[in-house]
């Protein structure tokens, strides 16, 4: 992920959060729960994944070379 420099701590962006009007904090939690949530699948997608990288479960291995 590209960084553009800027650093906030947690509290500097709660203060600035807080001073959005209620409706744009609502969609931003809104956006900031579907993010949570999105990330949180795909770590448990990549746990389930795990076993495919075991030795021996190439079968599932579809470009048609082994390794």
């Amino acid at each position: 992920m590209n960084q553009s420099g800027v650093v906030l701590s947690r509290n500097e962006i709660r203060d600035l959060v807080f001073r959005l009007p209620p409706v744009e904090i609502v969609q931003l939690a809104d956006e900031i729960e579907d993010r949570a949530m999105t990330l949180e699948m795909m770590f448990l997608a990549e746990k389930g994944f795990a076993e495919w990288r075991e030795p021996g479960e190439d079968i599932y291995d579809t470009s048609g070379e082994t390794r």
